[in-house]
């Protein structure tokens, strides 16, 4: 690969300062320095004249222009080792990576969420367990009523056996009588079982009151029955109108349906209990839910809202990281990059790629007697001529101060070099008018 540099006479030093930057590429060995028309005009010391430099990265088969005069190749200290960089095809862009998306705020409103999440699955355990606890209660209560009911029953049913026994004498009464006193004892047992369960004192003294009057009561009802079985007639009729069997049978009757009462009511509250305690489980259900949803939705947001802002502001770094303020052309990290990228591209597909130095003559004597804002408005003026001669695919880059460089676009021959050469030199001959 050959790099041949077209140069003003006026000043080998910028000659050699555009060689030097184009050796800082990797592989690129300078051959040879040809000479272009000197253009500073002796007669017109105050206009701003270039001195161009042209660097053309062309195939062997291209042939040169001119004769060379002189040879220059590049020294170890003339190159500026560049970072090793995976750099695309040619021509490409800057490669900015922007910011991080700032995401504590957002990270703790999700966190927020999730500890919400966490309590509402902790209070739905809890309460879900006390109305489990609650309808264990119930149906508690429910097997306690059922069996008091039954132990009524069974002493009705007893009682209603033994008069019939007593008026008529007919065994047939004795059956029902003796089923009723056998049940009893079953509905009894389970009864009072069912009651001491429920672990309240109250009931559990007038279940043991009702046991005691009706142990009393089938005493009672036995009592006549045996007499009557004996033939003693008249003592069972005695017993039976002494009203002590109605009382007992009233004070049976009082004490299970105080409990009854009781246990139902109990029941019922417990039922109302479970009630609320399931709308209130289900609107803090609701609340939390919406609570978290809508976290999460402002977490959301928040992010997409950081990302678009960050989206925006990491191509505004990347246009003021890679674009000269003044002129708004590429700046010197933006040039050296395509300039590495586009001969590695030419190395790779066999392509040619020129570049061209551009240092305006005379630029730190308008400075120094006008200031540096008629300076900058000479850079722009400048800056906005050289754009106008380039394409969209061509690079055109200030390097710092009165310094420029356009990088063509590949397959560039030397003759079109050359006339760009040209017409760069006639657009800076032209008086600026500030």
């Amino acid at each position: 690969m050959r790099l041949m540099v077209l140069a003003s006479t006026g000043s080998r030093a910028c000659t050699l300062k555009a060689a030097r930057m184009a050796a800082t590429v990797p592989t690129v060995r300078i051959l040879y320095i040809y000479p272009l028309d000197d253009c500073h005009d002796k007669t017109a010391p105050d206009t701003i004249l270039p001195l161009a430099a042209a660097v053309c990265i062309a195939r062997p088969e291209i042939p040169g222009v001119g004769q060379p005069t002189h040879a220059y190749r590049a020294q170890p200290r003339d190159s500026l080792s560049l970072q090793s960089v995976d750099f695309p095809d040619f021509p490409m862009a800057y490669p900015y990576h922007g910011i991080a998306v700032p995401t504590r705020r957002s990270a703790a409103v999700l966190l927020l969420a999730l500890g919400l999440l966490v309590g509402e699955l902790v209070f739905f355990a809890v309460v879900a367990r006390e109305i489990g606890n609650m309808e264990t209660r119930q149906t508690a209560e429910g097997r306690a009523l059922f069996f008091i009911r039954e132990v009524v029953m069974d002493v009705q049913d007893a009682e209603t056996g033994q008069r019939g026994y007593l008026l008529t004498g007919d065994t047939g009464y004795l059956e029902p009588f003796l089923l009723a006193k056998t049940k009893l004892t079953a509905d009894l047992r389970a009864a009072h079982a069912a009651t001491w369960a429920l672990e309240d004192r109250g009931d559990a003294a007038h279940m043991a009151a009702a046991e005691r009057a009706i142990d009393a009561k089938m005493a009672e009802l036995n009592h006549t029955v045996d007499l009557r079985e004996g033939g003693d007639m008249d003592g069972a009729l005695q017993v039976v109108r002494s009203g002590a069997g109605r009382r007992l049978m009233q004070d049976i009757r009082s004490e299970l349906t105080i409990l009854m009462n009781h246990v139902r009511g109990h029941r019922d509250r417990l039922s109302g209990d479970v009630g609320r305690k399931a709308s209130e489980a289900a609107l803090a259900f609701g609340s939390i839910a919406l609570t978290v949803v809508l976290l999460v939705a402002y977490a959301w947001s928040t992010i997409v809202r950081v990302g678009r802002k960050n989206a925006l502001l990491t191509q505004q770094l990347a246009i003021e990281a890679s674009r000269d303020t003044l002129t708004g052309l590429a700046n010197r990290r933006l040039f050296e990059r395509w300039l590495a990228a586009a001969c590695a591209g030419a190395q790779r597909t066999g392509s040619t790629v020129c570049l061209l130095y551009i240092d305006l003559d005379g630029f730190k004597a308008v400075n120094d007697e006008h200031g540096h804002a008629v300076g900058d408005q000479v850079l722009a003026g400048v800056a906005s001529r050289l754009r106008a001669i380039t394409r969209e695919a061509d690079l055109l880059a200030r390097l710092g101060g009165d310094e420029f460089a356009l990088v063509l676009a590949p397959e560039q021959d030397a003759a079109t070099t050359g006339q760009l050469a040209e017409r760069v030199l006639r657009a800076a001959r032209q008086p600026l008018n500030l």
